[in-house]
Order: C-alpha cells, then structure tokens, then sequence
C-alpha cells in the first residue's frame, strides 16, 4: 500500500465549460503546494460537506501557482463544489506515465481529458487523434492540430502509409468497446507499445479496498496503484469488461 499524504484544501474557482463530448464539464482550481505529482496521476477527493462524504478520484490537469486544475463531470459527486468550499483530499495516486520516445494520443471525445494532462506535461507527441466527429461548440482550445477520424482502422491505416522506420509509442483513452479491439485487432508493433487508461471505480486510492483491482494478463492489477495508464497487452479485455469504464 502506498503512503499517501491526506489534506484539506480549498476550491480557488469554479467554471463550467463544453467539451470535446458535447457535455457540460465544470473546470476547479485547487489550492495544493505540495507534493509535486507526474502526468497521468490523479488526486482522491470529497466534500467535507456531506454526511457521508464520497471520495472520487479526479484526473489533475495541470499545474498552477496556487494549485492544480481538474475538470468534474456532471453525473461525479462533486459536481456541486463551490468557490471556498473545503475538500478532503489524498494523493497524488497512482503512477505517472513515463514515455520515453515519440509518442502519438489517441482517445474518444469523452477521453481526450485524461490524455491531454498528459500530452501536456509530457514532450514528444508528435500527432494526436480523436475518433468522432468534431464537436460544433467546444470551449476548451485544443492546442495543437488534432485529427478527428471515423474509426481505429483509419488510424491503423494512417500510420501504415506514414514514415517507413518511425519509431513511435501509442497513449490512449477509450472506451471499453474500442479498448478491447484495440487490444485484440492492432498491428502486433503499435499494440506492444501502447500505454492505455484503464478508469475504473476507485474505491479508495491507495491499494486498501481492493476496489479497483482488475483481470491482467496471469494476475490481478491494483489500478489505483499500477495505473491509471497500463500497457494494454497487460489487460484481460474479455474478464475485466464489468469493472472498465472512464472515472469521472
């Protein structure tokens, strides 16, 4: 179990926005010195103004002076924060990612925030992919060219026809039905090498409920601790299909 540093802090600002999904995400600055966190890792938090507070996990953005950003999405807990108010917080959780070549992002609309914090904080995205059609209003800048495309064969297609030798890693957020063919129809080359989100309910974020535990590959992986970001070649699509989905 990993030790983690539990504190109180409080909501610095509240803004709603739209995002690439089409829906309503409300963005959170809070205020946070320390410790410092890496990409890809997320904080626990609850309202300390419920009677039985429930904590839910939130994917840190990015850093700022006074805190770091997150985004809540309607149907979380924490949807009703307001400015001032005091949460109980725990972390930073989980593992960060750690690529080390170029790399290229790939998600669903609803995904692309839990890769972005990423491709943020991390260099070397060198092309980025979202499958769906392009939102008609978005408020959140993408920030660089993103290639909005039909389905994962395109991709595949894409990076067949592309540069003879590149030498790329893959990070993906997706769904649970296009997680599974990914992992059961990409090239063997793209498959080997991609690091994916692996969102499910956290119960707890420090490896004690046993909540987040999913089928691997021969064993059982603690998300909260291992993830959330796991090579995909690690993940039993087939037995763990009724713990996977995206926390929000």
């Amino acid at each position: 179990m990993a030790r983690i540093e539990v504190r109180e802090a409080t909501v610095l600002s509240c803004r709603e926005f739209i995002g690439a999904d089409g829906m309503c995400w409300k963005e959170a600055e809070i205020a946070w010195t320390a410790p410092d966190y890496a990409p890809g890792q997320y904080v626990m938090a609850a309202r300390k103004k419920k009677e039985f507070p429930c904590p839910s996990p939130l994917m840190i953005q990015e850093k700022r002076r006074d805190g770091f950003l997150v985004y809540i999405h309607q149907r979380s807990p924490l949807w009703e924060v307001s400015v001032c108010e005091m949460l109980t917080l725990w972390g930073p959780c989980g593992k960060g990612v750690e690529i080390k070549r170029p790399y290229i992002a790939i998600s669903d609309p609803a995904g692309y925030l839990f890769v972005e914090p990423v491709v943020r904080g991390l260099p070397g995205c060198v092309r980025q992919y979202i499958i769906g059609r392009k939102p008609e209003r978005e408020e959140r800048r993408l920030g660089r060219e993103i290639r909005f495309v039909c389905g994962l064969e395109e991709i595949w297609e894409e990076e067949r026809l592309g540069e003879p030798g590149e030498d790329r890693d893959w990070l993906a957020a997706l769904p649970f039905a296009l997680a599974n063919q990914w992992k059961e129809e990409a090239p063997e080359s793209i498959r080997a090498r991609t690091m994916i989100f692996t969102g499910v309910k956290v119960g707890c974020g420090i490896g004690a409920c046993r909540g987040c535990y999913i089928h691997g590959e021969g064993q059982g992986i603690p998300v909260c601790q291992n993830g959330p970001f796991l090579p995909v070649e690690t993940i039993d699509y087939k037995k763990g299909q009724k713990f996977l989905a995206h926390f929000i």
